[in-house]
Parts: structure tokens; sequence; C-alpha cells
């Protein structure tokens, strides 16, 4: 039985699929993107440019190797993908084939059948409810299995994968089109630092979020795989498919150019029209290569074939290089890769100073209103923020001295191990709070190590999380709560009198070493 966290996040992901229609869009800047550093590897890899054909022609490949023998689909959707396979194939003259589909959601799977009979292939895709956490079913060993954006939703691929092998005939062929990059399809942290920076060149066209419809001033290195399955282990995608299969072809790609033509930023961008919007793609393009060439990241997508690694099939000296170049081990660190000088033509976007808060207790919304909240934040409703990604910026200024903050948080989403907030002030920790339970409130004090001050600028980070492709630990889900009210209190007018220096000095000589007592019980819980 599944865990209730597991069984949560399999309600969500059917919730948010059955609310999509189409689930694969485009926009002009992903549009220029594939035709302009996209199509020629596909030409040259596979022989055909589009992904459709793509598919259509590692099948037929497959089957006059094999004969006939079953083809399979995992996780098909609503099978709009697989039907244009179908007519890709027709389209190149193949011999038909049947595709057998198989996908989690009831609703997509109906969608799909409905799809395939209006489209006149109900003969030649058959899709089945089936949870790929399961494995395959128990049919004759398949000539071909496709894949097309389905292995960054699994949390068993290790079962998975093993399934394929099994039920992949020796000399069959498993392609995919797919994403391999951090978890969650957040920023590798190597280049997060570099995008962030990039961030403040861009217009304000180009700061906004597509997808929720707000401007966003900072960027949101958004974690996918908080509540569904959405890049929930999408950085182990690759290094688990090579330990049972070798690649065929592979054309791989990303590390920064996705955060630019992704659906959130994408449709503010429109390099056919703008000269400017070009200029920025085609200069964000060239650095992201020079930085796959050089290994300093690694890419984030990939399209490939693969066989089984009982094959016998050796790959061409150029696809091992090109799968060296992309395979990541969870232990592996990289260095922050510099800020480019692409010069842009546009200057750095200034941004505004926090409004001063009043001393006293303060509401989010109030918070939020005055200017401080940087990265990290978004709106959940008018009386609260969210905390949404792994570290969050406030920067904080009030009308007097504040010699201590209490926040008070609500805990949104349940954890599955134990956690922790830890504060930065100025980049020192100076407060630590264990993890709150789902549904109840929690408090946070934060005395001021200088006795008080009008200023506080503030990095509230989660202090046990754990990713591999960080420091070699377990992975674990940022923590996710809201910011409800914050309480600022004032100095006593006699510390202020006496000067907030002298004051200070003495407060902090008797009170770090309390702290870092309390820091390390904090952060050795886990």
């Amino acid at each position: 039985m599944p865990s209730d966290i597991q069984s949560r996040r399999i309600a969500s992901e059917i919730r948010v699929f059955a609310g999509q229609e189409k689930l694969h869009l485009s926009n002009p800047a992903a549009d220029w993107r594939n035709i302009e550093g996209l199509l020629k590897p596909l030409q040259h890899q596979f022989g055909v440019q589009l992904v459709h054909e793509i598919y259509a022609t590692v099948i037929h490949e497959a089957l006059e190797r094999v004969g006939p023998a079953p083809v399979y689909s995992i996780g098909c959707g609503a099978g709009a993908e697989e039907i244009e396979v179908l007519r890709a194939a027709d389209r190149l003259g193949f011999a038909p084939f049947t595709i057998i589909g198989l996908e989690l959601s009831p609703i997509s799977v109906e969608r799909a059948g409905a799809a395939a009979a209006a489209a006149g292939y109900a003969d030649r895709f058959v899709p089945r409810v089936h949870d790929l956490n399961a494995g395959l079913p128990a049919l004759a060993p398949a000539a071909a299995i496709m894949a097309h954006h389905v292995l960054h939703h699994i949390v068993e691929l290790e079962l998975l994968y093993a399934h394929l092998a099994e039920g992949l005939h020796p000399q069959g062929s498993f392609v995919s089109c797919d994403m391999m990059g951090r978890n969650g399809h957040m920023r590798w942290p190597e280049v997060l630092p570099a995008v962030r920076a990039l961030w403040q060149h861009l217009p304000e066209r180009f700061r906004h979020d597509h997808v929720w419809h707000r401007p966003m001033p900072h960027f949101q290195d958004w974690d996918c795989a908080i509540e569904g399955f959405e890049g929930v282990r999408a950085q182990e995608v690759l290094p688990l498919l090579a330990e049972r299969f070798v690649p065929a072809r592979l054309v791989t790609r990303g590390a920064v150019m996705e955060v630019f033509t992704s659906d959130r930023v994408g449709p503010g961008l429109d390099p056919f029209t703008c000269e400017d919007d070009r200029v920025f793609l085609g200069a964000l393009a060239e650095w992201e290569r020079g930085l796959l060439a050089r290994r300093e990241t690694t890419p984030t997508e990939f399209v490939g074939e693969f066989r089984r690694r009982d094959s016998g099939f050796v790959p061409p000296a150029e696809i091992a290089e090109a799968m060296r170049l992309a395979l990541r081990p969870p232990e592996e660190v990289f260095p922050a890769v510099p800020v480019p000088d692409l010069a842009l033509p546009w200057p750095v976007q200034p941004g505004a100073a926090p409004l001063p808060l009043p001393v006293g207790e303060l509401s989010a919304s109030e918070v939020q209103a005055s200017g401080a909240l940087e990265d990290g934040w978004l709106i959940l409703d008018d009386g609260a923020v969210w905390a949404i990604v792994e570290e969050q910026g406030l920067d904080l200024r009030f009308t007097g001295p504040v010699a201590a903050l209490r926040f008070e948080f609500w805990h949104n989403q349940p954890q599955e191990r134990e956690q922790a907030i830890t504060v930065l002030l100025d980049g020192q920790p100076v407060a630590c709070t264990g993890v709150m339970p789902s549904g109840e409130l929690s408090f946070l004090d934060v005395q001021h190590p200088a006795g008080g001050s009008s200023s506080w600028p503030l990095r509230l980070r989660c202090a046990t999380w754990r990713r591999p492709d960080q420091d070699g630990g377990e992975d674990r889900r940022p923590l996710s709560y809201s910011l409800f009210r914050l309480h600022a209190k004032p100095m006593p007018e006699a510390a202020q009198s006496h000067g907030a220096q002298s004051h200070g000095t003495q407060s902090q000589g008797a009170r770090l070493p309390l702290w870092r007592r309390a820091l390390r019980r904090l952060l050795n819980l886990s």
C-alpha cells in the first residue's frame, strides 16, 4: 500500500493532468530555440528532425530487426504524441504498427481512446490504465518502447528500468525525449547564482510568470515536485538508465536556456520579431553550449535511443562522449559558474528599496506591500505569503531600531523527514527552528546579535535539507510553509540612549555562544 504522502502525490498528479487537454505547449522563444539549436543535431543523429518522426523511425527500425512484436508507449497521457507518431510513420511510408499505451490516469486513458477513434487510429493505438511504478504488463518481449516526457514523473525508476530491460527484446530499442536536470526541474546549484544575476538585466516584460499570471521581479527557482511527481527524480533519470542500457543515438542540451523559453517566461519573448530578444537568446545559447562542452555543468534535456546492455551493441565514440558529458554522479559537486558578460541590450534593472515598516505587529500582507519580500516567496492569499523554494530573501527595514523578531509560520505540506529553518542575518546564522507539524502554527524568535537595528537583511534557509547534487546526502523536498505574521520588538529606550554599539558588543558576547550551541543541537537532529 502506498504511504499517505505517496497517495496524496498520486491524487495531485491525476488532478493536475485532468485539467490539461494539451500537455506540451509552445511559445515563440521555445520554437526559436528548437529551430536554431536542435534540428541539426537531431537530423545528424536520427536522419529526421521532428520528435514524432524520431519515434516512428526508431520503432520502424526496431521492428525490422526484431520482427512482429509489441510496441509500448509508457505514460501515454491523452495520446496526442502517439497519434502523431502513427501519422509520422504513415507519412514516412513505414509498415503499419500498433502502439499499446500505458497511463496512470483513467481520465487521460478515456481521452486517449476518444482521440484515437476520432483520428482513425482506434485499431492502432490501444491505451490502458496502468501504474508504471509497478513495472510493465507481462506480455511478449517488445520490439520498441517509447516514453515521451514520462521518466521524470517516475518514483520507482529502478523498478521501471528493470522491467523495461526485462520486457524489451534483446535487439529492441527504448526511445525517449525527456528531462534529466535537477530534481523538481530546479536549476543546478552551479548555474543558479548566474541565472539570478542575469534576471536583473531583463526588462519588466520578461520578469512575469505567464503560468500563474503574476509579476516575478526575482527569479523563482520553483520545485515542481513539492506536490505531485513533476521532476521528482529527474536528476537520476539518466544515471539509473545507464546501469541497464547503452545509448545508440543521443542529443543533449539545456542548463539555462529553458528558464527563458519555458511556459513561465517564454511567452514574454519573441525572437522572430524582436531583435533584442533574438540577440539575448543567441548569446545565452552560446554561453550554455560552452558550459556544457567544458563540463562546467551538465545538460537537463535529452533525446535518445537506447539498447539493452546485454545486447552486444557498442555505442559509437561520439555517442559515448556525449553520454560521458551528460552523466552526473550524485556525489559530484561543481563550482559556481561566473556571471557571463553577454553584452545585453538592456541596462541592469534597479530594484526599489523596501519601504520602512512600523515597529510592532505586522501582517504578512503588510510585509509584502513594503517590498521586503525578495526571491523565494509567492502570494498564497490576502493574508499570507508562501515560501516555495529552498531559500527565501527578506529585506526588512523599520522606522526605528528593532531588538528581536517573532515569525508566525503555518506549515502547509507533510514532510517525509525532519527538517529545520535557519535564519541568517547578513549571511550569519542567528536562529533555527525544527520542522513544524502539518496544519499547525509555529513561532520562531530571532534576537539581533548586536542588540538591535532598523535594518534586517535576512535569508531563511532549510537547514537540514540535503540533495545528492549538493553533498551526496538524501534528496529531500524543501519545506513548504506560509508566513502569517511578524512581530517586531523595539529596542529598550535605555539601550538606545546608551548607544547601540556598546550594548551590542556586550549582548553579542553573551548571546552568540548560546546561539551556536542551540544551532548545533538543532542541526544534528537528522
